[in-house]
């Protein structure tokens, strides 16, 4: 049965009530990857991992049993379609989804939450965009807004969390509609994020200034619409401060996210007293609206009319933990982005150019896990150095540092096949062993330095 191997971060313990996320709380490990599909399935290389704040929600232990402890934990990633056996998702396909492990396979048994990126090398339109004003932080604020608000011009709205990637978006749709947007975030370098980069009306540290007096300061006459990212005390402080019939969009509520005690809210009695409209909203309502939404939008960024917002990327499945605790920990602004793969490395030489496709029909002979190794860039760099620099000749005398490597054993294949012993040196690791093989060798050697490209 075909396999490949597959590192992946899991559940290491679950969070209890009132317990602060630390990357002990989950752990990387290494299995095999079954790669011989049943009909519907697909088999996609994960490219980008979004860290997103609900996936907390995956850590509670409501009940399951202890084998699902250690489970893959899932979020939206971007990742090409590598095997298929689904007519919608053809090989070579960029997809957008919701259930991608965090890891670097990912096999789906039932693609619904599945969605083909339309034009995934449009160099104006990266693909980490489809996890942050593209993915699911961009349509929750556009499906939000399509279906529950009617901005007016000059109205005034107030955004907390406004530097996380849903308040982000939302200020550029109010004020793509020539609202005053106000905005609550928790540091200084984040108002200035929001005044300078995103051009809110007004920012608010909560955490250093008054919120009360502040939003009476800024909207002296009140708030007209609230979108509420966090519960907690802003709710209640943005009740006291919408003018009646203004209205509330409830999308998020993570200030209370590790509570040890629920919030109480206290002013639930303005509700009726002030008429006031609240609004919940769940994304899982409106995933039908991505192809939509990226025919609107996608157009926007491309053109710089809609400016991408804050990104950070982080290289390597192993920096997830430590990463998505700091990240709940507020020491990120904007979307944070995991980068496990790159489009253009994997089977195929890493460039500027479009990439080389895998051949559609695979021989059963020639594992998947091949194009990374042999067939990848291990064996690429040794085919076209000595393609290009090397004429070999029969007793020639031929020696290899990082012996052990894999350029080294795919080095060897042309060497032994013309008869080479020991007059070529392929440098790899360009340290002492040059110096003192560079005096051995028994006539001009040629130096082929791949150290910058790939390390024992």
């Amino acid at each position: 049965m075909a396999s490949i191997s597959n590192t992946r971060v899991v559940r290491a313990q679950f969070v209890a009530q009132g317990e602060k996320f630390t990357a002990a709380h989950v752990k990387t490990e290494t299995v095999q990857i079954n790669t011989q599909l049943n009909d519907g399935e697909v088999l996609i290389r994960n490219l980008y991992l979004g860290l997103d704040p609900y996936t907390r929600y995956l850590f509670q232990n409501q009940g399951s049993a202890s084998a699902d402890l250690e489970a893959t934990v899932t979020g939206l990633g971007v990742g090409e379609v590598v095997e298929s056996k689904a007519s919608a998702f053809p090989v070579k396909s960029i997809v957008l989804g919701f259930g991608i492990g965090w890891e670097q396979y990912t096999r789906m048994s039932n693609p619904r939450t599945l969605w083909v990126i339309p034009d995934p090398h449009n160099p104006k339109v990266p693909l980490v965009e489809y996890l942050g004003a593209l993915g699911a932080n961009g349509i929750t604020a556009y499906a939000a807004v399509e279906a529950l608000v009617k901005f007016k011009k000059d109205q005034v709205v107030y955004i907390s969390s406004a530097a996380g990637p849903v308040g982000g978006f939302l200020s550029i749709l109010a004020q793509r509609q020539g609202a005053f947007v106000i905005g609550s975030t928790g540091s200084d370098d984040k108002v200035e994020y929001l005044l300078k980069d995103l051009g809110l009306n007004a920012a608010i540290n909560y955490k250093t200034k008054d919120l009360r007096s502040e939003l009476d300061a800024v909207a002296p006459k009140g708030i007209d619409i609230y979108f509420d990212l966090v519960g907690g005390e802003t709710f209640d402080i943005a009740l006291e401060k919408l003018k009646p019939n203004g209205q509330v969009v409830a999308i998020g509520n993570i200030s209370t996210y590790g509570a040890k005690t629920p919030y109480v809210t206290k002013n639930l009695n303005l509700i009726i007293t002030k008429a006031l409209t609240i609004n919940g909203f769940t994304l899982f309502q409106y995933l039908h609206k991505f192809p939509h939404f990226w025919k609107e939008y996608a157009p926007l960024i491309a053109n710089g009319e809609i400016k991408s917002q804050k990104q950070t990327v982080i290289k390597g499945l192993e920096n997830i933990p430590q990463t998505f605790a700091d990240y709940l920990d507020g020491k990120y602004n904007g979307k944070i982005i995991v980068e496990v793969a790159n489009l253009y490395q994997m089977g195929t030489v890493h460039s500027l150019a479009q990439p080389s496709i895998i051949p559609d029909d695979y021989n059963p002979k020639i594992p998947l896990a091949e194009y990374s190794d042999n067939l990848g860039t291990n064996g690429f760099i040794a085919y076209a150095a000595v393609e290009t620099l090397i004429r070999f000749k029969k007793d020639q005398v031929g020696y290899t540092s990082s012996s052990a490597g894999p350029i080294v054993e795919f080095l060897s294949i042309p060497a032994k096949h013309q008869g080479v012993f020991n007059d070529i040196y392929f440098d790899l690791v360009s340290d002492e062993v040059f110096d003192i093989v560079f005096e051995k060798l028994k006539r001009a050697a040629l130096d082929i330095n791949l150290k910058d490209t790939l390390s024992d």
